[in-house]
């Protein structure tokens, strides 16, 4: 019969209890101060993305994250494991993370962007399915042939909707698809690369007859400064950098060439004026100090907002666009707000952004609709089945 050691393990348990009442004691205002506003008027429909904000923000601001993942994925290094998070993450040949996503039907994706294409095409305005870079099929990892890649995914539905009379934007087979043009630690591109896809979309729309100003100065790099910062991403939110061998560099364009602008958000009752850094970007370089290693990508427009417009003061009869997107894109959005008057974000997967993509599809003025998201939750986020409900005014 094995013995216990008792002394051993009631240590070992102190031990474990004190850790957690440290990191519970010096998290715990914190936490306090951010689900305590969230909870006001909080339902069944709006449930989600309250939720997802508390988790997106308790992942940046967690006090010793870094640390326990860093430990976490040292330990993973070591045993030589490739998954992570019961295999939604996994590490591949070029210590790059992949999501997996089994079992994914395209079928109401498919439908979803014909039915938005033909809505918009019988008030003549013109849609753009545009694929931005999927990350690359990687192959020699466990499970490697039983889920499903972005790649495989976007060329069934780019096929499929092709066939139905969508306009098809494939960027990623213009720019290329490789280890080089995405983060190893996260699901988005890289800052140059959504800068190249911006382009080719710009590129696209003045082909379309769209006046889209500015174009060889928005797209010359010499153009802007330039700044990379240390980036841990949210595919490796659970494993630390060691796992990947290192972490990535998050690069952002400050436009060297003035702007101004004006954002409008209804949802959060924020309206902000100013330069691109001021109205486009969040702020996360000035808070360093409080948060060393933020999550980049959310310093760019208002995710996970359903609905707001941007306005370039400095464009007077340029085009006015309406982008149907997710986080993946918001980068490359930004650069295509300094060279057309006005642009329009709906996510209809938060709260009411299925309605006001109704409503936008029925009353909306805009020169063309842009559709562009990298996974199935805005898919299937797009209901026809809901009535119309009005969309929020600039004022409010």
């Amino acid at each position: 019969m094995k013995k216990f050691h008792k002394p051993k393990n009631l240590m070992l348990m102190i031990w474990f209890l004190a850790v957690i009442l440290f990191l519970s004691a010096t998290n715990a205002s914190w936490f306090t101060s951010i689900v305590k506003p969230e909870l006001q008027g909080i339902n069944l429909e709006n449930a989600k993305s309250r939720t997802d904000s508390w988790d997106m923000k308790f992942r940046a601001y967690f006090h010793y994250k870094e640390k326990l993942l860093d430990i976490c994925g040292l330990s993973y290094l070591i045993l030589n494991k490739k998954t992570a998070d019961n295999f939604q993450f996994v590490k591949d040949q070029y210590n790059t993370m992949q999501f997996t996503e089994p079992n994914w039907n395209a079928a109401h994706a498919i439908e979803s962007i014909t039915v938005l294409n033909d809505r918009f095409a019988e008030r003549g305005i013109p849609l753009v399915y545009a694929v931005f870079p999927p990350r690359f099929n990687a192959d020699d990892f466990p499970l490697s042939h039983e889920v499903d890649f972005n790649g495989q995914r976007d060329e069934n539905i780019m096929n499929e909707t092709e066939k139905a009379g969508v306009n098809v934007l494939d960027i990623g087979r213009i720019l290329g698809v490789s280890e080089q043009i995405v983060f190893k630690t996260d699901l988005h591109m890289k800052t140059e690369t959504e800068f190249r896809a911006a382009k080719v979309l710009s590129s696209k729309l003045m082909d379309m007859g769209l006046d889209f100003k500015n174009f060889d100065e928005i797209y010359d790099p010499a153009n802007y400064t330039i700044v990379s910062h240390p980036f841990m991403g949210n595919l490796s939110r659970s494993t630390g950098k060691y796992f990947t061998l290192g972490i990535d560099d998050f690069e952002i364009y400050y436009p060297g060439f003035p702007t101004n602008f004006t954002l409008i958000n209804p949802s959060a009752h924020l309206e902000k004026h100013g330069d691109f850094t001021k109205t486009l970007m969040n702020g996360y370089e000035d808070d360093l100090e409080e948060n060393p290693m933020p999550y980049w990508v959310l310093n760019y427009l208002q995710y996970p907002s359903p609905y707001y417009r941007i306005s370039n003061h400095n464009i007077e009869d340029g085009c006015s666009l309406l982008f149907i997107m997710d986080s993946y894109t918001m980068r490359a959005a930004t650069f295509l707000a300094l060279g057309a008057k006005e642009i329009t974000v709906v996510d209809p997967r938060g709260e009411g952004g299925n309605e006001i993509l109704k409503t936008l599809m029925a009353e909306g003025d805009f020169d063309a609709v842009i559709v562009t998201f990298s996974g199935s939750d805005l898919y299937n986020a797009i209901d026809f089945s809901q009535p119309v409900q009005a969309a929020p005014q600039a004022d409010q």
